[in-house]
């Protein structure tokens, strides 16, 4: 005796150009008027051709539907396949702790007209690595202090930190500007940088310097 499920499953596996080729076949012979009167003369023969033409037309849907899925979803996974894994994060190369009753701003009235914005910050840095690590700069990250900068470098004292070793080190920034900068002390994100690219930050409030330092 036929067991369907194995019948359903070799008709699952019939080719798609075997599926299309009968489909094809069936329509032709149903809706061409020259060999319609064929299947006329027999409707045993026309039930075939019906059959036919709805079983492997619908065969032959479902394969292009499956087929259109199966590419999109490895095409999919192709992509995640290639995207780039996370990277890790860079290890901190070194820490800053900031000596604040030592960190002032003031201003100076320069022979152009300009006014000078000096920022003065002390910071006890520690290298985290194995290797020197040598300071080349600094910034102001916040807030946005519009003018030139012309000066933002750490002075030469302490710039160079051997491994393991703190160091305290002196940064300076000077900034031209049209118009003086308001008084009072404010609060500042400050940037250090290596020679190598990387970045650490620090919160500074700095002091007027017209004003005593506590």
């Amino acid at each position: 005796m036929l067991d369907p499920a194995k019948q359903l499953e070799a008709l699952k596996s019939t080719p798609w150009w075997v599926a299309i080729t009968i489909a094809a076949a069936a329509a032709v012979f149903l809706f061409v008027p020259a060999l319609s009167v064929v299947l006329a003369l027999s409707p045993f023969f026309a039930a075939i051709a019906w059959l036919a033409l709805i079983l492997f037309g619908l065969l032959f849907v479902f394969q292009s539907v499956n087929a259109t899925w199966s590419w999109w979803r490895n095409s999919r996974a192709g992509e995640k396949a290639g995207e780039l894994p996370p990277q890790p994060q860079k290890a901190k190369r070194f820490h800053i702790t900031v000596i604040d009753s030592q960190c002032w701003w003031g201003q100076s009235k320069q022979p152009d007209g300009n006014m000078g914005l000096q920022l003065y910050a002390i910071f006890i840095i520690k290298n985290l690595t194995d290797q020197p690590l040598n300071l080349l700069k600094a910034r102001v990250v916040e807030p946005k202090i519009e003018g030139f900068v012309i000066m933002d470098t750490m002075i030469s004292e302490g710039s160079l930190i051997p491994p393991g070793i703190s160091n305290r080190v002196p940064v300076h920034i000077l900034i031209i500007r049209k118009e003086p900068y308001a008084g009072g002390h404010f609060d500042a994100l400050i940037a250090v940088q290596d020679d190598e690219g990387n970045e650490e930050t620090a919160k500074v409030t700095l002091r007027d310097q017209k004003e005593p330092i506590v």
